[in-house]
């Protein structure tokens, strides 16, 4: 009908998030807490025409956690955000995966999700990581929680 739409979701491992709450939702208003991406609705339509129409695209998005368990779903368990004075941090990566359908003008999404204690990661690994750490736009970082943490977060990843 023209619209985009969320119309199957199966997540296994969310990341601060609930993914029950977005089927039927618009691509925009599932990515709305993410600054800087798909802010207008002309960025969001022309995100969806690409996922639709081209591709395969492939992606990687990270975030830091308190804890390596897979499942970062908001109702489960501990907290699961960086926080100072946490004794070990964590990598949390995801592989997310677009394949386009373009005759039903449909996309799937796939996600892979990757975690590595900070103490695994190689030297220039950590001193990369801390860069972007460093670097991270303050929108950015208080959506990955992030926000008010940079020294703690900057010396968890050198002590590693």
């Amino acid at each position: 009908d023209g619209r985009d739409r969320a119309i199957g979701v199966y997540v296994c491992f969310p990341s601060q998030w609930r993914p029950e709450c977005i089927l039927g939702w618009s691509f925009r208003r599932i990515h709305d807490p993410i600054p800087d991406f798909a802010d207008h609705e002309a960025a969001a339509r022309s995100l969806v025409t690409a996922m639709v129409e081209r591709g395969p695209y492939v992606r990687f998005v990270w975030t830091l956690v308190a804890h390596g368990e897979l499942d970062h779903h908001p109702d489960d368990g501990p907290g699961t955000r960086f926080e100072p004075g946490a004794r070990e941090g964590w990598l949390r990566v995801e592989r997310q995966v677009t394949v386009p359908f373009p005759e039903p003008k449909a996309a799937l999404f796939l996600i892979r999700t990757y975690l590595y204690p900070f103490s695994t990661l190689l030297p220039d690994e950590r001193a990369m990581l801390a860069e972007a750490v460093r670097a991270m736009p303050r929108s950015t970082a208080r959506y990955k929680g992030l926000e008010g943490h940079h020294e703690a977060v900057l010396s968890a990843i050198a002590q590693a």
